[in-house]
């Protein structure tokens, strides 16, 4: 008995020497990360202006970007052809509000419930528009990447007033995305190898994440969990983490090829891109890696999802070739994927899993619906779900060539709701048309809208 009494004292003296131990590193580590954050506040403005010291010395004059390089940098089908260049929608209204950027570089504002719509043109920084994202949680705030940075509408009462977040390098943004609920703009361009984190309020720089590259084609962004996806404007993409205090080191996943168009799930388990010239539709997943480290990293493993070459749905085969952008709705049911040279939309059932491969199921073809007298073929440009606040309906809006743009709305609240309606062709209620509005131009190029 006496030697049990001693095995269990010495086991106690143990466990309390490792809890000690234990409290004495995480007391260190805690100290460790304060002192780091105090440091990150006091060498970011220095370091920032030894880049800017760098750039002017390396680059003698601003860089300039053509049609071309926008074009190739862009979702857009044909940039700069389109009518409809850019479709934005807001993430919050109760009803469906959607922002338009027209091959005038005119931003169009429009409501369901009203007749009229809002524009805001002529202003000489707003050239070349390449993105739009509209602030989460506000009535109207809407910010438009241009050629000269970033353009911030803002609604006063009646009155739109525009502000401008501008950096000396950081020209020709390319993708725009809201954090922290509104409070941070995220902003990327392919005259700056900088990703940057703007404060609106105050026009100021919080921070940047430094790519060391000739630009960014594009930026997503999950707010939960709070990872970003950047693709290089030459080739390549890497991840990195946000949480809103500290921005975590980027982690490269792909080298050689270009980034095409790339988009998250609701949930922000999964990322779905496309490389450049290319049939194969990837999908990266987040696994953990559960170490003796606080803060644990995040491995992210690419897989091919489908080779989207020749599709067969609804009795239907075609070729479908190279995709051009794909688009999630906001309850991860279906998918919709535009291909470089085809007339259609395709809509794609989505199973995901976290174990299991990731797949998507054909499920049909959405071509144009209205009247077009143009010789020319009608084909889609771009795409964006949207889900009503006061409905439960999500909404999948297309631009078309003509210069038309048009919903579809799905009623379908879960995979298994969805799949029943396929299967007893049950959809005539689930997909609705419903003209929005038509952008065209007269012999003079000036733009008019019908609505």
């Amino acid at each position: 008995m006496g030697q049990i009494a001693l095995i269990g004292q010495i086991e106690l003296a143990y466990e309390r020497q490792r809890y000690a131990m234990r409290c004495r590193f995480n007391s260190m580590w805690a100290k460790l990360k304060r002192k780091y954050e105090n440091f990150s506040k006091w060498i970011y403005p220095h370091v920032e202006y030894i880049h800017e010291l760098w750039l002017d010395y390396v680059f003698d004059e601003d860089p300039v970007k053509t049609g071309e390089d926008l074009e190739a940098a862009s979702e857009i089908r044909d940039w700069k052809k389109a009518s409809i260049r850019f479709l934005a929608l807001h993430p919050c209204s109760p009803f469906i509000y959607v922002a338009l950027a027209t091959r005038m570089d005119t931003v169009l504002l429009l409501h369901e419930n009203e007749l009229t719509c809002t524009q805001f043109k002529d202003h000489a920084n707003q050239r070349d528009i390449t993105c739009m994202a509209f602030r989460s949680f506000t009535c109207f705030e809407l910010a438009v990447g241009c050629a000269a940075g970033i353009c911030l509408w803002s609604r006063n009462k009646d009155r739109y007033t525009l502000r401008m977040l501008t950096d000396k390098r950081h020209v020709y943004v390319t993708s725009l995305a809201w954090a922290e609920n509104g409070l941070i703009l995220i902003s990327a361009s392919l005259g700056c190898g900088n990703i940057i984190f703007w404060q609106p309020e105050m026009g100021e720089k919080m921070r940047f994440l430094l790519g060391g590259r000739n630009g960014f084609s594009l930026l997503s962004y999950t707010p939960d969990p709070g990872f970003i996806f950047y693709a290089y404007s030459d080739a390549g993409a890497s991840f990195c983490k946000y949480d809103g205090m500290k921005l975590f080191e980027g982690t490269n996943i792909l080298s050689e090829k270009r980034i095409q168009s790339s988009t998250w799930t609701q949930c922000g388990s999964h990322l779905f891109f496309v490389e450049k010239d290319s049939c194969l539709l990837y999908a990266c997943v987040a696994f953990p890696d559960e170490g003796v480290v606080l803060d644990p990293d995040v491995l992210w493993k690419p897989q091919v999802v489908a080779d989207l070459d020749r599709v067969t749905c609804s009795g239907q085969h075609r070729a479908c070739g190279h995709i051009q952008s794909i688009a999630i709705d906001p309850l991860d049911i279906y998918m919709a994927i535009i291909f470089k040279n085809q007339p259609f939309v395709l809509i794609c059932f989505l199973a995901l899993s976290q174990v299991l491969p990731v797949r998507i199921l054909p499920r049909n073809y959405v071509t144009y619906n209205g009247n077009s007298t143009e010789k020319e073929q009608v084909y889609p440009t771009c795409v964006k779900f949207t889900v009503c606040q006061s409905k439960p309906v999500r909404s999948l809006v297309i631009a078309w060539s003509t210069g038309q743009l048009q919903r579809l709305v799905y009623n379908a609240q879960s995979p298994e709701e969805a799949l029943s309606r396929m299967s007893t062709n049950s959809n005539l209620n689930q997909l609705k048309w419903t003209n929005y509005l038509t952008i065209g131009y007269g012999p003079e190029s000036e733009m008019v809208v019908f609505k």
